[in-house]
């Protein structure tokens, strides 16, 4: 029944045509002889017949090819959506393991207890097996000559997790009357990879002024306060 409604599908218009083209001839033609009837319309009818199904044939096969290079298209698109979509997910889960590209910056801080050292999240992702490592670089240059007081110049933090959005105070920070500038160096450590800052703090009318610069392969973070001095250049002496 299926090839059935296949042929009448493709052949009736060429069937039609046909028929119609060889009654058209028929009557046309001055003798109507029973020798014409036999021979004639029938070579009109075949001739006809086999013409229109041959159009009728490259119709239905380029409008098949369409529809399959169609559907093949949207296959495509369909598997390359469904590609995209977990490339995000897969990468969406990594990060969500690593930490993706978050990070962390220290910066300075004032609460009742003085002065202090906080560490601030940046990032949508958590960081994981965090640890920070802060060097006094001023009381490193003093102590140079003596490899064994790294103590005294150096303070190690271990974190652990930091959620996205997240502050924590690592130390508090004693900086004299006579102090007008301290400079850091801090490296961090977490799964996602190292990265580390540089924070310049400098005295200006009473006032600690500071500028932050993290590093991980390019800046990720540059932060200068309005009136923090800068050299000739119009830039920060970091």
């Amino acid at each position: 029944m299926k090839t059935v409604k296949q042929l009448l599908k493709e052949y009736w218009i060429p069937f039609t045509v046909a028929c119609v083209w060889a009654v058209i001839n028929f009557y046309k033609k001055e003798s109507n002889t029973l020798s014409f009837v036999n021979v004639d319309i029938i070579n009109i009818f075949g001739a006809s017949f086999i013409l229109v199904s041959w159009f009728s044939e490259q119709y239905f096969r380029i409008t098949g090819q369409a529809k399959v290079e169609d559907n093949l298209e949207k296959i495509e698109k369909r598997a390359n959506d469904i590609f995209d979509n977990l490339e995000a997910r897969t990468s969406l889960i990594f990060s969500q393991i690593s930490g993706g590209n978050s990070f962390c910056y220290v910066g300075i801080t004032e609460n009742y207890l003085g002065r202090s050292l906080t560490v601030q999240h940046q990032g949508d992702y958590p960081l994981y097996d965090l640890t920070i490592r802060v060097v006094d670089l001023d009381k490193f240059n003093a102590h140079s000559a003596n490899p064994k007081a790294t103590r005294d110049y150096e303070k190690r933090f271990s974190i652990g997790t930091m959620l996205p959005k997240h502050f924590s105070d690592l130390c508090t920070v004693s900086l004299s009357e006579e102090e007008c500038s301290k400079r850091f160096n801090i490296f961090f450590y977490a799964r996602n990879g190292m990265f580390h800052e540089q924070l310049r703090l400098k005295k200006e009318n009473n006032e600690w002024l500071s500028a932050i610069k993290v590093d991980r392969d390019k800046t990720l973070l540059e932060s200068v306060s309005e009136n923090y001095p800068k050299n000739m250049s119009g830039e920060v002496d970091w």
